[in-house]
């Protein structure tokens, strides 16, 4: 199942591009998966955007699915095809 993961502001400096393709190797997927595989992806992101314990983002930090949900928890279903943004919060409205 693959996802597109979006970053805006400071997630795209340090991340160093606009856009990436996960694929997650599993059937049912959660956002806390995704959040699993940015990390792997993106070591940098860690302690910084998304907790190196919980891999949960930081208070500053939403997950947005498809523009129109901000997901509350990593618990979240994601389905194939998805887009989902990680964006501060300030950037939301």
């Amino acid at each position: 199942m693959k996802v597109t993961v979006e970053f805006y502001g400071r997630t795209r400096r340090l991340t160093k591009t606009a856009e990436v393709e996960i694929d997650i190797g599993k059937v049912i997927v959660t956002l806390r998966d995704v959040a699993v595989a940015l990390a792997k992806t993106f070591p940098e992101l860690l302690s910084k955007i998304l907790s190196s314990e919980t891999f949960e983002p930081l208070e500053s930090y939403k997950f947005n699915i498809n523009g129109k949900y901000v997901a509350q928890n990593l618990d979240v279903n994601v389905k194939n095809g998805d887009k989902i943004l990680l964006m501060p919060i300030e950037a939301g409205g």
